[in-house]
């Protein structure tokens, strides 16, 4: 069973995800001070997933589910030069984010479990196509390591 995780844009650069079919709803905002970006799940229970701010990537932080700021490169990894970003899932299993001319593809194990979908026309939604439903426990990561790959 596939679902789609639906972007809407707020003011500046906030944007809320929703996926009506699971009644999961998420919020990343960027803070106007200081330029971190908070990452929360709104629905079904609100909760805060984490706050990242990029510099260079090697300088970038990031305070993941209430833990100590780390160096972001400890939770999200990328080769020298490489078009794939690796992070370990809720679920322990590895995942690789490739960046492509069309937009990131999440894979695991070389099969793509997750697709983004730009808005080309005003009619048309942006979102992210979610080809597995057991991934539904790993949402919290695959949002939150989208959001810092966007914004890379």
């Amino acid at each position: 069973m596939t679902f789609q995780l639906v972007f809407t844009y707020r003011k500046g650069h906030d944007v809320q995800i929703s996926c009506p079919s699971l009644g999961s709803q998420y919020s990343v905002s960027m803070s106007h001070y200081n330029g971190a970006v908070t990452v929360t799940r709104t629905a079904p229970v609100p909760t805060h997933i984490a706050t990242f701010k990029l510099k260079h990537f090697s300088k970038s932080w990031i305070m993941f589910q209430g833990q100590e700021k780390k160096p972001l490169n400890t939770f999200l990894k990328s080769g020298v030069l490489s078009r794939w970003y690796v992070f370990k899932g809720q679920d322990g299993e590895e995942y690789r984010w490739r960046l492509r001319e069309d937009g990131p593809a999440l894979f695991k194990e070389n099969i793509p479990i997750v697709t983004y979908y730009r808005k080309y026309k005003n009619e048309d939604k942006e979102y992210l196509e979610v080809y597995n439903s057991s991934l539904q426990n790993t949402l919290d990561h695959i949002i939150l390591t989208f959001a810092i790959m966007e914004r890379l």
